[in-house]
This record gives C-alpha cells, sequence and structure tokens, in this order.
C-alpha cells in the first residue's frame, strides 16, 4: 500500500509540474483530520466546490494567495483515485482554480514521511509570508495549553457556521447572523458544512446548534448595542448548545430569540464543560433562561447582561467555581429566577439585579455569596432572607412594581371590560358570564383558545404583549399571577418535548406535585414554598395551534381558602374552542 501511495504521489507530482511553469513549486501535502471546505475562489463565501477529509491528498503552490480581506489561502490541485478530481469541467486536467483556506493549516500534514510541518516544507520550496499563515502557538483558557490558534473573521451566518470548531478565534463583523437560515430542519437539507464536533439537533419548531468537545475556541463580535447579535428562530431551542467544551471565550456581542413572541427555549447552555469566559454579552428573551449550566466548573462572567427572560435569569446545577462580576440582571420573569442546585463556590460581585419578577434565589445543598450589588424593584420582597444566600454590602429596594394599575380596566358598552397596558398600548376584552360576577371570559382571537378571569383578584396588568400573544396579570400585592400564550404549530406535533421542558424547569420530576400528559394536552402542578403553581398546555382540535394557561398564589398546605375554588375554574376552563 505504501509503494501504491508513493508511486501515486509520484505521479501526480511529475503531472502538476509539467502543467505549469517552471518558476511555480509545488508541495504534496494530506488532510489528516479535520473535514476541509474546496472553494471556487479565495473567500469564504464562494462556492463550495467539494469538501475533502482525511486519507484525501492535493497539490498546494508553494505562494499563498492574498484575498481582498487579507485572509490568506493554498491554492490547490486534488488527486483521487487516478487522476485529479474534476473541480468543474474546464479544470478536469491540469492546475485547478480551487482554494483552502490557511486557517485550516492544523487539519494539513505533509505525506511523505519526514514529519515537516506546512511552514517548513513550504519554506523549503520558496513559500513567502508563510509565518502569517500558520501561527505561533497561543495560551487561551488552560494556561498549560498552547496550541496553534487561527483567526477566522466573519460578517454574516453562513461564514459563522462553518468557522464553528477548535482552536480559532472567530471574529465577528457587525450585523446580525441569522443562524436559523441555515438550519437544515427550516430550509430542508444540508445547507452548511460544519466542522466535526458541530451539528444540528431536531427540536419541536427547528433545528438547535450544538458544539459537543470543541476546545479554545473564541467567538468575538464588535460590540453589544448596533454590534454583533447572534439570533435564532425556533422558540424550542437554545441559540448554542456546548456540551462537554473547554476553554470557551465569548466576548462583545449579544444573542438571543428573534423579536416577538414566547419562547420555550434559553440563550446558551453548558453541559459537563469548564473553563468559560464570558464578557461583555447581552443574553436575552423570549428565551426562557439566559444561561442554562450543568456541571460546569471554571466559569468567569464579566461586564454582561441578561434581560427580558420569561422563566429565569439562570439555572445551575452541579459544578464549581462559578462566577458573575460586573453584570446586570433586569426585567426578568416569572418563576425562580436564579435557582442553584448543589454548586461549589459561586459568587454575585457589584451586580445590579432590577425590575424582575419570581423569587430572586432558589438554592439548595450550596451556598452562594453576594457582594457590593444592588437590588431594586424587584417582585420578591424577601431577597435580604434568601436561604442558603449570604449577602455582604449589599442594598436592597424591593417594592412590588407594575406596568399599570387597576384604573386601566374600562367597562364597554356591553358590560365588557377592557384592559389596557400603558406600556404597550395594547388592550383585550372580558365579556360577562351568565349569573357569574367573580368570572369574566377572555377568547383570543390569533389562536383560538379561551379562558374564565378572575379579574377581581387579578387587578394588575403586567403584560398585554403587542402581537395578540395573550396576557398576564397579577393579584395587588404582586403574590399571585396569572397567565395565557399561544402559538401556531406547522403540523400536529407531540406535548411530550414541551412537558420535558417544562418539567426541567422547575427541577425534574420530584419537584412535581402532580402531572398528567396525553396525546393533545398535559398538566403540571408543583410547590415554591407555599406558592403553588398550575400550568396547563393543550393543542388545537385542528392541530394547528397550541395554548398555556398558568396560575400561581400562595396555597399552603393544609389550608382551605375560598379563593383556590375560584382559581381552580379558571385554571380547568382553559381550552380551545370546539369545531
Amino acid at each position: 500500500m505504501r509503494r501504491f501511495i508513493l508511486f501515486f504521489s509520484l505521479a501526480i507530482l511529475a503531472l502538476a509540474v509539467s502543467c505549469a511553469s517552471a518558476e511555480v513549486n509545488y508541495t504534496y501535502l494530506s488532510i489528516t483530520g479535520t473535514d476541509v471546505n474546496v472553494r471556487a475562489e479565495a473567500k469564504l463565501g464562494s462556492k463550495v466546490l467539494t469538501q475533502v477529509g482525511p486519507g484525501y491528498m492535493f497539490i498546494a503552490e508553494a505562494q499563498t494567495v492574498t484575498a481582498a480581506d487579507g485572509s490568506k489561502w493554498y491554492k490547490i490541485v486534488m488527486s483521487v483515485g487516478n487522476g485529479y478530481t474534476p473541480l468543474n469541467e474546464d479544470e478536469r486536467f491540469g492546475v485547478a482554480q480551487a482554494y483552502i483556506s490557511a486557517s485550516f493549516a492544523h487539519a494539513m500534514q505533509v505525506a511523505d514521511n519526514e514529519g515537516k510541518t506546512i511552514a517548513e516544507i513550504l519554506a523549503r520550496t520558496a513559500a513567502k509570508n508563510i509565518a502569517q499563515d500558520v501561527q505561533e502557538p497561543q495560551k487561551i483558557g488552560n494556561p498549560g495549553a498552547a496550541v496553534a490558534i487561527n483567526t477566522i473573521k466573519v460578517s454574516n451566518a453562513y461564514d459563522f457556521l462553518e468557522a464553528l470548531g477548535s482552536n480559532r478565534v472567530i471574529e465577528m463583523e457587525s450585523g446580525e447572523y441569522n443562524l436559523s437560515e441555515w438550519d437544515p430542519y427550516l430550509v430542508g437539507g444540508s445547507t452548511v458544512i460544519l466542522a466535526e464536533g458541530v451539528s444540528w439537533s431536531e427540536k419541536y419548531d427547528g433545528g438547535e446548534l450544538t458544539l459537543k468537545g470543541i476546545k479554545n475556541l473564541t467567538i468575538r463580535g464588535s460590540g453589544e448595542g448596533r454590534g454583533s447579535e447572534i439570533v435564532v428562530e425556533p422558540r424550542y431551542s437554545f441559540v448554542m448548545k456546548f456540551i462537554e467544551c473547554s476553554d470557551i471565550v465569548m466576548e462583545a456581542f449579544e444573542a438571543g430569540h428573534s423579536k416577538g413572541g414566547y419562547c420555550d427555549g434559553g440563550v446558551f447552555g453548558f453541559e459537563n464543560s469548564s473553563r468559560i469566559t464570558i464578557s461583555y454579552l447581552g443574553m436575552y428573551g423570549c428565551g426562557t433562561v439566559g444561561l442554562e449550566l450543568s456541571n460546569v466548573s471554571d466559569m468567569n462572567v464579566v461586564n454582561s447582561r441578561i434581560f427580558e427572560c420569561t422563566y429565569h435569569i439562570m439555572t445551575v446545577n452541579g459544578g464549581k467555581n462559578i462566577t458573575f462580576r460586573n453584570c446586570s440582571f433586569y426585567d426578568n420573569q416569572e418563576f425562580t429566577l436564579i435557582s442553584v442546585n448543589g454548586t461549589g463556590n459561586m459568587s454575585f460581585t457589584n451586580c445590579k439585579f432590577n425590575n424582575n419578577r419570581g423569587e430572586m434565589f432558589a438554592v439548595r445543598k450550596t451556598t452562594v455569596t453576594v457582594s457590593n450589588s444592588t437590588f431594586s424593584g424587584n417582585s420578591d420582597p424577601n431577597i435580604r432572607h434568601s436561604n442558603n444566600v449570604t449577602f455582604t454590602d449589599c442594598a436592597f429596594n424591593e417594592a412590588n412594581v407594575s406596568r399599570s394599575e387597576s384604573e386601566s380596566y374600562t367597562y364597554g358598552e356591553y358590560g365588557e371590560i377592557t384592559l389596557k397596558d400603558n406600556t404597550t398600548d395594547m388592550t383585550v376584552n372580558l365579556y360577562p358570564i351568565p349569573d357569574r360576577e367573580d368570572l369574566r371570559f377572555y377568547g383570543n382571537q390569533r389562536f383560538g383558545y379561551g379562558v374564565r378571569v378572575a379579574y377581581k383578584f387579578f387587578t394588575k396588568i403586567v403584560l398585554i404583549p403587542d402581537n395578540g400573544d395573550g396576557m398576564i396579570l397579577e393579584s395587588n400585592d404582586g403574590k399571585a399571577r396569572f397567565r395565557v400564550t399561544g402559538g401556531f404549530l406547522a403540523d400536529k406535533g407531540e406535548t411530550s418535548e414541551s412537558f420535558d421542558r417544562a418539567l426541567k424547569a422547575i427541577g425534574g420530576e420530584g419537584k412535581a406535585s402532580y402531572y398528567e400528559i396525553r396525546s393533545n394536552y398535559w398538566e403540571l402542578y408543583w410547590r415554591v414554598g407555599d406558592t403553588l403553581h398550575m400550568r396547563k398546555f393543550t393543542i388545537s382540535p385542528e392541530g394547528d395551534a397550541w395554548g398555556e394557561c398558568e396560575i400561581y398564589s400562595e396555597r399552603p398546605e393544609y389550608e382551605v381558602n375560598p379563593l383556590d375554588k375560584l382559581l381552580d375554574e379558571s385554571f380547568e376552563s382553559f381550552e380551545f374552542a370546539v369545531g
């Protein structure tokens, strides 16, 4: 076999040299690890002609090609079988005008047995400026790990996805990077050739980008605000999930779901990963959670924001050495905001917690330290008395703050009550129910569900969104809440995935007081202290829409309150119109 390869390589080399001028020098190289794209032009956005992987061979010119953006490329002739790979009809033989980015140099090795690096072998054949293509080792994350790191500049979602992988720095230009434009579960079929360890996982309404086993990756944006922004469209997907990754750096960009609607997926998830650095990042809703961490160690988050998430700020299970410094958390809702279970050495320093709705801390099997931080306008009146949380030099200004008060309730000509959100300027109507003074009917015209509302108890308007997607009401004391929402389905799917995600959000099956799941609906009950949460999810008879209702209120066990029966009736009335 070795004789065949040697004979074959010499034949290819001889043919290549005979087809070129005498001044051109060639070197026989091979791909030994990561798959590499072969492009028609020397730029990442050009057409991908083919892909080469382990065992493929090609001939690279001694001189590299510099593209307009300053990136370096190798011009190549590939060999396969007993002739050249036909990159196109005009280049079946001779020197093919195709290119491989020098960013992927770590995947290339010399095919002979001399053990030479690309830099050494090209220097031997009079390469110019090769030191710019193969960089000196940099130390990233782990001080003891020195590896060759390649810098890749990107300006769109396609290039960003293609650039993901180990041992590289991705620098994003300003602009929006909508990863869903290249989601194979949304556009149908393969779209971008991804590096090893990068893949799409199918979720309820699209794909979720997953990085597994990736090491030494930096994703650097051009800044928050009007800088770089990564978004996805599926409501059940995280923006990115990291599994068994290490030495990951993310800085200077924003990330979240495309604006509007309701989500059941978060922003970033990390599982069994270590040495993570996040700085100058903005993580926003409608994602359910900014950070979901499971068995993560040595994570440092600085100068970053988590805002407008719909379930939690973060959930942390296991792991150790997780710190937040100079971070802001605001306008998040509505369950336990920071849930920590068995995590060693977790702290918040110089952080701000503003206008969040829900229990601020739920810490179990560990202690969390908070120092030099401020709390203002949050609905939890007992933050400073949170169990297993140590506060040092912190300022508290706790208040039950709502977007609009009960004066936003007005009566119409036919007896309906109109609720107006003074922030969004949106309204909904609650209609009389015969012989009932304590309940009013709300019907959502966009999705087709309806529910009876205990309007005399839920007197504060938290949110009436501007997309016709339900409403959130609150009791006057801020201790009880009513929420209804809905969405469209591409086809009649299963309810199990949404139930699994809801169960995970409350801490697993052991936290559930009661649940029931059927093919077209589920119910879930759980407790947080003396507060009972009830959540119901159902699919329309036509299978084209879903709806969800959630009510929580103080309901100590073994105590009977006349209000409980009213809230139960409201909860059970939530359904789609039949026919």
